[in-house]
């Protein structure tokens, strides 16, 4: 039941279906390195990738056990770089199509450091090896030293590529800032509660230090705190793993279970994504070896053994050079499209006028009995396409057959006939294929020369093989259908056309881009109509097309206007000029052709221009804004490339997962809105039908699919199965109020000596879970830059030790966690400096960090845009209904512990009924003292209702965080066996899985574990605890003493201050105011003090108040005889 129906992938990521290195008698052929049409000419590049596939080949050699080696490899070189005579004329050779190898731009995450784009799980290919220019022209000088050696690091990158593996060392020091079903730790805790450093093999010793050269301190979780790095030494002995510490000497294996064991217990990207099997178990399981496929070669036997050995593997060369694109239509005109030809006319005359990609060659093969050239190479202009148009075929064969084989061998000799290698070949037919020769008989020479053949299934008779003839030639797939309606977006057959050839286009900005697509229904009466608006965003807007399609049904005749109105106010219409406004009665065409559109939102009006004959007949019309970028602008444009990501041999109920990768030039695009469109196959039972399309949202927030949160990789399950059929496939994207481009372009640097380390480096800022490892610190005549990552497995770095070896102990390869020094408490916040942070500031373009260290993760606003890309599709054989999709695999089961309360707090994202959707039945929870539940699930023992302390196992809605808290009696003395619990510590491993209503069970989620630290250490902590709380109680008692005093002190002299204000209040009173008599002496001698002044006036008042003595009058009044008694008195006393 579980595997009754079968999934063909036919279309996955541009990268994935290519024209791949195909591994034969032990050989990698058609192996090919693509030099991105932006980069600059440079000949080292070109040398040094043939060294470094020259070196790779012999560590690939080993590494496979001599089963695997590089035998040819093709570089493409850019169109503008200068002709040398070796060089070979070669034509859709080195697109997205067929390249393993990238060097391009530098990622603003990645920087120099190289990487492979993986957006699928364990076992699923790569996109492609991603390589800088600095990084291609200065592998063996000083980037030789960041990295290693360059045939390590293209078979470290080969095998993330080829066999879906992942790295075997750290992602991110800093939890807090990766998400955690890709969050890998530098230190972990194995079942013997020794510390050890995440990697692969167990057996690589080394030191813990800080980068200074102290010893390490644990944090809260009593693992070595963020401070704390692992070096490993150079006189290792260990042989793997080259998914880890590839860069020593002794490393030349990958992990398996055998030559060099694996360490299934440590929490590598490879453990956590790939249940625990070895890198050398999911290698061997490729079809490259599987079933005893390429088995050890022959050595040879001879007295220069290594010479004739090196010889052997040491690959051939072709170095070609990228020319216009050539490409031709091989159209199906048998009698069975005679009620298809109307439809097929109409998409080929748009292509050709509006979607072509100018300065391309094109040529047109019709076939039915027979062949026939209807249009030799061509050179497609600009401008009017007319002539082209004037020979494409209009009518079909009546009792015609189905040659196809004939028509794609006449395809393979024209383009060897034109004297120029390479082209594209798109196939459009309805049916079977009924004369000789078969396609079968021509596909070799299609792979030979490598020509990707791409398909269109025109209707649901179409042959089967169709998706096989692509997915082997590196074309691809999709489906038409005859019947297209309002509900059915999926992609008119034109723009399948468009998006055919473009896909064996060479990478560079200036393709053309589908801005905006819609179906219409305009009323039947006469004067109806409908409106629409678009957004052009600035950075397109040259040779902008918008064309209004009428759709062909019965009875209905062409009866549509339109007009446009610009985003700077002009109207457009049937008076606008023929060069803007161009009208095609018998394609039911209307377009209007802006040389150079103004960028904002442009408006239109589709109006019923003709009363039908029979009343009630709708028009359908179907809109498309196609736009190049403008030759001056600011920014690139934001691009969207699309897919599906499954496995080979995938079965019902494996769902389909819908990847749409969004970038500016070489910037992920974040925040931006993103949907799927998946339009199932038609009904044929009863009668021909129509069935509606379903959209799913697609997320870029490190659930559900989605590998990394915000890399610009918006990611979503499809499982809402109709049927059989081939399932088609678009993607709309457009921007939100907080889309934004990431900024940055770091260049890594060299150290400063060749003594080096590995160690992970925290993230900054807002920082995104990554698969690969980071530098702190170094310097480089290069570039003294940091640099970080984003979604994808990238290259490690090489460190100096911090100290002489001399001055370090021997190396091991376990640490006892008594041995490391207690925690401390962390007084740095992020943003404040001090001990291990970087101070940073926020700018109009985003957060930017002092100088020593860059924050790769600033942000550029991006303004409104709207973009749509046709897909393909994928088929589904022997569906049958019923709910047999399981839930989702819970990926970020995480366990925080409470060390003074002995808990653990377990977290996880909750899965859902059918996968990520609803919600689950039951969750089943189990726990184990050792890793075992990592190969078999039921070996844990169940966790019981006694042990919550909070929360519960009752399931959440897909998506909602789930939280409870676990408490178990007696951590330390659950085996009383084994030696030294409290001494090193105790870890529990956690796993749960997930079970729906109809039984079907979900498979288990990551292991999860919670150390709790050495008694010792959890005591020390204690104790610290309480002498910091006694010293606080000090502090605080010390405070208010001088809080008091302070407070009396300062009404001390509030006081005296009061106290003499008044006094001198009295005084003035008592004085009398300026008016008295003593004032008046004041003024005529001014020499008396106040104490004898006060003193005499007293005396006065009170000599005058017993003798009763009339009151003083003002001094203009009074005597001079009256003041001189006054004044012998006062002398007197």
């Amino acid at each position: 039941m579980m595997n009754s129906v079968v999934l063909v992938l036919v279309c996955v990521l541009v990268d994935v279906v290519r024209g791949e290195a195909v591994l034969r008698d032990n050989g990698y052929e058609d192996v090919v390195v693509t030099i991105g049409e932006d980069v600059p000419e440079d000949t080292r590049i070109i040398n040094n990738i043939k060294r470094m596939f020259e070196d790779g080949s012999q560590v690939l050699d080993i590494a496979t056990r001599h089963r695997a080696h590089f035998r040819n490899v093709t570089i493409v070189v850019p169109s503008s770089w200068t002709h040398l005579p070796h060089y070979q004329r070669g034509i859709g050779v080195g697109g997205a199509v067929t390249a393993s190898v990238l060097v391009d731009l530098p990622h603003p995450r990645h920087g120099n450091t190289p990487y492979t784009l993986q957006l699928g799980g364990c076992g699923h290919p790569g996109q492609y090896i991603h390589l800088s220019p600095q990084y291609a022209a200065h592998m063996y000088d000083d980037l030789g030293l960041v990295y290693g050696p360059p045939g390590k690091v293209l078979v470290h990158e080969w095998a993330h590529l080829r066999w879906g593996v992942f790295d075997e060392y750290p992602t991110d020091s800093d939890q807090d800032h990766a998400h955690a079903h890709t969050y890998s730790p530098s230190f972990y805790v194995g079942d013997n509660g020794m510390v050890r450093a995440t990697g692969c093999s167990a057996d690589v010793v080394g030191w813990a230090r800080t980068e200074d050269g102290r010893e390490c301190r644990v944090d809260q979780s009593g693992l070595p705190d963020a401070h704390c790095y692992f070096y490993p030494s150079h006189n290792n002995t260990a042989r793997g793993s080259l998914m880890g510490l590839y860069h020593l000497d002794s490393v030349k294996l990958f992990c398996d279970n055998d030559k060099v064991p694996h360490n299934s217990v440590a929490p590598t990207p490879h453990n956590l994504l790939c249940g625990g099997q070895s890198v050398w178990e999911v290698i061997t399981q490729h079809h490259d070896f599987h079933s005893n496929k390429n088995l050890p070669r022959k050595r040879r036997e001879t007295s220069d053994t290594n010479t004739m050995e090196e010889e052997d593997l040491k690959p051939d060369f072709f170095v070609v050079q990228e020319e216009k694109l050539r490409f031709i239509l091989l159209l199906d005109i048998s009698g069975s499209m005679e009620s298809y030809m109307n439809q097929l006319y109409q998409a080929v005359v748009g292509f050709v006028r509006y979607l072509a990609p100018a300065g391309s060659k094109m040529a047109v093969v019709s076939f039915y009995n027979t062949t026939r050239l209807d249009l030799p190479f061509t050179l497609v202009p600009e401008g009017r396409r007319e002539e082209l148009v004037a020979k494409l075929p209009t009518t079909y064969e009546e009792n015609g057959y189905t040659a196809i084989g004939s028509a794609v061998k006449l395809a393979v000799e024209l383009l060897e006939r034109d004297g120029e290698g390479g082209g594209a070949i798109v196939l459009v037919t309805d049916g079977e294929e009924t004369m000789w020769p078969l396609v079968s008989t021509v596909l070799p020479s299609l792979k030979a020369a490598r020509l990707p053949l791409s398909t269109i299934a025109f209707g649901p008779y179409a042959t089967d093989s169709l998706e096989i003839w692509a997915e082997e030639t590196g074309g691809r797939s999709y489906y038409h259908s005859p019947k297209e309606g309002v509900t059915s977006p999926g992609g008119s057959l034109d723009t399948q056309l468009f998006e055919a050839v473009g896909h064996a286009l060479p990478l560079h900005s200036q393709r053309l881009v589908q801005v905006y697509r819609e179906t219409h229904v305009v009323g039947s009466r006469l004067g109806e109509w409908v409106e629409g608006e678009v957004m052009i965003d600035s950075s397109l807007g040259h040779r902008t097309h918008l064309t209004f399609t009428q759709a062909f049904s019965h009875h209905t005749t062409f009866s549509v206007d339109v007009e446009v109105e610009g985003a700077d106010g002009v109207h457009y219409g049937n008076w606008s000029g023929s060069e803007v406004y161009h009208v095609d009665p018998v394609t039911r065409i209307i377009a209007f052709s802006i040389p150079s559109a103004q960028a904002g939102v442009w408006k239109y009006r589709i109006i019923r221009s003709k009363q039908e004959m029979y009343n009630g007949l709708t028009a359908e019309v179907r809109v498309l804004v196609t736009s190049y970028p403008r030759k001056h602008t600011s920014q690139p444009p934001v691009r969207v490339d699309a897919g599906l990501v499954m496995g080979e041999n995938s079965s019902f109920p494996a769902p389909a997962l819908v990847v749409a990768t969004v970038t500016q030039g070489r910037r992920p695009v974040l925040g931006a809105n993103a949907t799927a469109l998946i339009v199932p196959p038609p009904s044929t039972s009863p009668v021909y039908s129509t069935l509606p399309p379903t959209t799913i949202r697609l997320r870029d927030d490190g659930l559900v699919g989605d590998r990394e949160e915000g890399d610009g990789v918006y990611s979503g399950y499809f499982t809402q199965f109709t049927g059989n059929g081939r399932y088609s496939l678009s993607v709309t994207v457009s921007a939100t109020n907080h889309t934004a481009a990431l900024g940055g372009s770091p260049s890594p640097s060299a150290p400063n000596s060749n003594s080096s380390s590995l160690h992970p480096h925290p993230t900054a800022g807002h920082t995104i879970s990554t698969s690969s490892l980071a530098v702190t610190h170094a310097s480089s005549p290069l570039s003294s830059r940091h640099i970080q990552y984003s979604s994808g497995s990238s290259a490690i770095v090489s460190m100096p030790l911090p100290l002489p070896v001399n001055a370090l102990p021997p190396p091991i390869s376990a640490f006892n966690p008594k041995d490391f020094k207690p925690p401390i408490k962390e007084r740095d916040e992020p943003g404040v400096e001090g001990e291990g942070k970087v101070k940073t500031e926020v700018t109009e373009e985003g957060p930017r960090e002092k100088e020593g260290r860059r924050n790769f993760n600033s942000i550029t606003k991006v303004e409104p845009f709207t973009r749509v890309v046709s897909v393909g599709i994928f088929k589904v054989h022997n569906y049958k209904p019923g709910d047999q999709q399981p839930p989702g695999r819970v990926e970020d089961l995480q366990a925080k512990v409470n060390k003074r309360e002995l808990t653990t707090t377990l977290t996880f994202t909750s899965t859902g009924d059918d996968l990520y959707t609803g919600t689950a039945s039951s969750l089943e929870l189990r726990y184990h003292h050792t890793s075992v539940m990592r190969r078999d699930f039921l070996r844990g023992k169940e966790v019981q209702q006694q042990h919550f302390i909070s929360g519960d196992l009752i399931p959440l809605p897909a998506l909602a965080t789930h939280t409870f808290t676990l408490k178990f009696p007696d951590i330390y003395g659950h085996n009383n066996s084994r030696d030294g619990d409290e001494a090193v510590g105790q870890v529990i491993y956690f796993m749960l899985r997930a079970w729906d209503e109809a039984g079907n069970i979900g498979e288990p989620s990551n292991l999860a574990s919670a150390y709790f630290p050495p008694r010792s250490h959890i005591k020390k902590v204690k104790i610290k605890e309480r002498l910091e709380a006694i010293s606080g109680l000090v502090v605080l008692v010390v405070l208010v003493v001088v809080i008091l005093a302070l407070v009396i002190f300062t009404c001390s002299l509030k006081h005296l201050h009061a106290r003499r204000k008044r006094e001198k209040s009295e005084q003035d009173l008592i004085e009398g105011g300026p008016g008295g008599s003593m004032g008046t002496l004041r003024s005529a001698r001014g020499t008396l003090r106040t104490s004898s002044s006060q003193r005499t006036s007293s005396s006065q008042r009170r000599s005058g108040s017993h003798r009763g003595l009339a009151p003083q009058r003002s001094s203009t009044g009074g005597t001079a005889a009256g003041g001189e008694k006054k004044l012998n008195i006062a002398r007197e006393k």
